[in-house]
């Protein structure tokens, strides 16, 4: 399901950039010095850089459509979880799992499209990564130029991640249908790519059981 992916890439995008542009607000009504963003970013950065290096492993023993819908449920809770703090602990509790499912999504997603589908379909994912970039500052400045309520920003940004991770959890067993369709098309290329070689009757084989 080419659409969940880009819908994928663009909500791991939209979780991590709105952050920075509501520190100004945020330290302001936490009290916090301006520098204190630096352990927010750094920790939401660490947890991108840990999922990544895992990612193999983590593909390889869950698949890419589980990873995708734990990644958007866990970057719903850490947003929903940033709107709810009140002080520096509770932000640097929730920058944690923002920073693992938007690595673990960003990589699973990525190596998926170039492994089985095509150049158009991966531009798509970047382009949505880029619609991603613009959206989430303009979600949050709309919400800061109201009194500066960061929380509704990023409670904004939660209940768009939050139908994001309901489509993705419901639609898991598509990726099933179209794994065995892409299986089939792969057979079918091998077993061309056999008869060119050595000649053989194609008519013989039976591809769809095979």
């Amino acid at each position: 399901m080419p659409e969940n992916k880009i819908f994928g890439q663009m909500q791991s995008v939209i979780s991590v950039f709105v952050d920075p542009v509501a520190w100004p607000a945020i330290y302001e009504e936490l009290d916090l010095p301006v520098s204190y963003v630096s352990i927010v970013s750094m920790l939401i950065s660490g947890g991108t850089v840990i999922s990544s290096l895992l990612s193999v492993r983590l593909v390889a023993r869950l698949g890419t459509e589980k990873i995708t819908a734990i990644s958007t449920s866990l970057t719903a809770v850490a947003l929903f979880g940033f709107s709810c703090s009140h002080n520096l602990l509770w932000l640097c509790l929730c920058a944690i799992p923002l920073g693992i499912g938007a690595g673990s999504i960003d990589t699973a997603l990525n190596n998926y499209v170039a492994l089985h589908y095509y150049a158009m379909q991966m531009s798509f994912l970047h382009c949505f990564y880029g619609i991603g970039v613009s959206l989430s500052p303009y979600l949050m400045s709309l919400a800061l130029s109201e009194n500066m309520n960061w929380r509704k920003g990023y409670r904004t940004v939660f209940f768009i991640q939050m139908t994001i991770a309901v489509i993705t959890i419901i639609t898991l067993p598509l990726w099933k249908k179209v794994q065995t369709a892409q299986t089939d098309e792969e057979k079918i290329f091998k077993l061309a790519d056999y008869r060119c070689q050595s000649g053989t009757d194609l008519s013989k084989y039976d591809i769809s059981n095979s």
